[in-house]
């Protein structure tokens, strides 16, 4: 017989895994990034996604409300293997934006990534 000395921790045994589509179908990534005045740092952000030797199936780029919409005019000429999706929001901050970002996507694993990170290839 089996006692437990934290009876709390019962609960946490029964743990359904979670079965996303059929058992043999790959997971699909969407990478997330918010965006508020972005500069230069999006366009090494968006090419250390592309670069990725394992690329997600998508890219959402949120727009946070920035005051200038032209700077991610760029993306509409990014050739990705995967399509990129700008979504436009008032400005409401970060945590909305990924928020925002996180409902649209397709994907069953989200990557989120600053406008001025980069990730290095893997």
């Amino acid at each position: 017989m089996v006692t437990f000395a934290w009876p709390w921790l019962l609960p946490a045994l029964a743990v359904v895994p979670l079965v996303v589509g059929s058992p043999n179908a790959p997971l699909l990534v969407s990478a997330i990034v918010p965006v508020f005045d972005s500069g230069p740092h999006l366009i090494e952000a968006v090419e250390s996604v592309i670069d990725q030797t394992e690329p997600p199936d998508e890219l959402i780029v949120v727009d946070d409300g920035s005051g200038e919409s032209t700077e991610l005019k760029f993306l509409d000429a990014v050739s990705a293997p995967f399509p990129i999706r700008v979504l436009h929001q008032p400005n409401a901050g970060q945590s909305a934006a990924r928020n925002r970002g996180a409902a649209a996507a397709r994907g069953d694993l989200l990557a989120f990534l600053d406008q001025d990170d980069v990730w290095h290839p893997h």
